[in-house]
């Protein structure tokens, strides 16, 4: 028991870097990707904000009457449907990268399985 080895990390950096340099094959698709994710990224963060500004500016003008709750709900419906344009449009791009370098991995991992197993199976040739 005392010469147990420590158990291994699930993750290890090396894993994603294998993977990274897989995708380096379809540079544009991943980076409208990463650009539609900052997109999506920029109208999740700005949601809350909005909705909480809205609020406040709601509550202190309800004396006055002077602003339109309607305005507020258009703008939240428009980033909403923004949001959800963006993420219909990333979708199918994210999905055919992703199946493409599944296939380039699974093509490489079956590439160097044939070639153990060349090796295995061939014998050396008898001296004459």
């Amino acid at each position: 028991m005392s010469g147990s080895a420590p158990p291994e990390k699930r993750f290890k950096s090396r894993n994603l870097l294998g993977v990274l340099a897989f995708l380096r094959q379809y540079p544009g698709q991943v980076a409208l990707c990463l650009v539609l994710l900052g997109c999506i990224l920029s109208v999740d963060l700005t949601l809350p904000q909005f909705i909480g500004d809205a609020i406040n500016a709601l509550r202190q003008d309800q004396e006055q009457g002077l602003l339109s709750p309607a305005l507020y709900a258009q703008i939240v419906l428009w980033l909403v449907l923004v949001r959800t344009g963006l993420a219909y449009v990333l979708g199918p791009i994210r999905n055919r990268t992703v199946q493409s370098t599944l296939a380039d991995i699974r093509a490489a991992i079956y590439n160097a399985m044939r070639r153990c197993l060349s090796l295995i199976t061939t014998k050396p040739a008898a001296a004459n």
